[in-house]
C-alpha cells in the first residue's frame, strides 16, 4: 500500500483539493506506528468459514497432489520419502483419512499411504502398517496452498491402514491429532492411541499406548485366559509450565483365568479397574502415575 508523508498533503498550487483552512493531520509517533505494525503482523489471520469434511477432502487432496490426484477413485498415486531413509522416495497409493479447518485458519489433511506399483496395486499384508502423512494448508485468494508437509511421519495399524483420526486440543493454541489404530490377530484384537502436535514444524510421534484389547475371537471353553479391557482417555488442561496437557486413561473391563496350578475347571472372573497418567517430558509422553491395564496381544 502506498504511503504519503504528512508534509505532502497540502502542496500549494498542485493539489487543488486541499483547503488552506484545514489543519494538517497530527503526525503519528514513530514508536506507536512501529508497535501497531508489529501487532498487525503478528495477529492471527481470521479462520475461513467451516467447511464440511466431504467438501473439504477433495479440495485439499487436489491442492496437495495436483495431477497425481484421481477424483474418480478419490485417491492419489505419488512418491513419498521412506520413513527411515528420507532421501529415498517410493510410489504410494494415498487415501484421505480426515480433514479439518483449524482455529488458526490452517486446514489439516490427514492421509494414509501404502506402497504401490505404477498401476496403484498395493502389496499390503496383514502385518503391514499404514503410513501416516499430514499436510497443513492455508487459503489464499480462494485457493488452498500447502504450507507444511509431514510425510510418512509414522507407521501405524495393520493391513496397510493407519487408523482413524480424531481432532484434539493438546494445549491452548496447540491443535492435536489423535490416531486410533490396531488390528486383530488370530482372534485377539488391540487398539492403540497415538498423538501428534499439528502446530509443531517438526511433527513427531509423541505417544503410542494401547487403549483397548480383547480375546473375544479366541476365547473358547478350553482357553486358559480371556479378557476385554477398555480405556477411556482424555487430555487434561495443562498446568502452569506444561507444554501439553497430561493424557489421562481410565480402564475398565474384566479378565477370566484358570486359578494357578489348576488344570481344567472353570475360569475365575475378576473386574479390571484402574487409571494411568502420562506427562510430556523430553520429547514424548511418559507414564508418571498408575499403570496401563490393557493386555497386549
Amino acid at each position: 500500500m502506498m504511503r504519503f508523508s504528512v508534509g505532502l498533503i497540502c502542496l500549494p498550487l498542485i493539489l487543488s483539493g486541499c483547503s488552506r483552512d484545514e489543519a494538517p493531520a497530527a503526525p503519528v509517533p514513530q514508536a506507536t506506528a512501529s508497535a501497531d505494525a508489529a501487532a498487525a503482523a503478528s495477529a492471527p489471520l481470521p479462520a475461513p468459514a467451516a467447511v464440511d469434511e466431504k467438501v473439504l477432502l477433495p479440495q485439499l487432496m487436489q491442492a496437495v497432489f495436483a495431477d497425481a490426484y484421481r477424483p474418480a477413485s478419490k485417491d492419489a498415486l505419488a512418491e513419498l520419502p521412506e520413513p527411515d531413509e528420507r532421501s529415498v522416495r517410493s510410489l504410494h497409493l494415498i487415501t484421505p483419512t480426515g480433514a479439518k479447518v483449524l482455529e488458526n485458519g490452517l486446514a489439516a489433511l490427514v492421509v494414509n499411504g501404502e506402497m504401490a506399483d505404477e498401476q496403484g496395486v498395493t502389496s499390503t499384508a496383514h502385518v503391514t502398517p499404514g503410513r501416516l502423512s499430514v499436510y497443513l494448508l492455508r487459503q489464499e485468494q480462494g485457493k488452498w496452498v500447502v504450507q507444511r508437509r509431514h510425510e510418512n511421519v509414522a507407521e501405524l495399524g495393520s493391513m496397510g491402514q493407519s487408523g482413524s483420526a480424531q481432532w484434539v486440543t493438546l494445549a491452548p493454541g496447540k491443535p492435536g491429532l489423535a490416531m486410533l489404530h490396531g488390528g486383530t490377530w488370530q482372534g485377539y484384537s488391540i487398539r492403540f492411541l497415538s498423538l501428534f502436535d499439528l502446530s509443531d514444524e517438526n511433527m513427531r510421534h509423541m505417544l503410542g499406548e494401547q487403549v483397548e484389547s480383547d480375546s473375544e475371537g479366541a476365547c473358547g471353553p478350553e482357553t486358559s485366559e480371556c479378557w476385554r479391557v477398555d480405556g477411556n482417555w482424555r487430555i487434561a488442561a495443562p498446568a502452569d509450565g506444561q507444554r501439553y496437557g497430561d493424557v489421562l486413561i481410565d480402564f475398565s473391563g474384566e479378565r477370566e483365568a484358570l486359578p494357578q496350578g489348576v488344570e481344567g475347571g472353570k475360569r475365575v472372573k475378576r473386574a479390571v479397574k484402574g487409571s494411568a497418567r502420562y506427562s510430556y517430558r523430553d520429547g514424548a509422553y511418559k507414564l508418571v502415575d498408575g499403570a496401563n491395564l490393557v493386555p497386549g496381544v
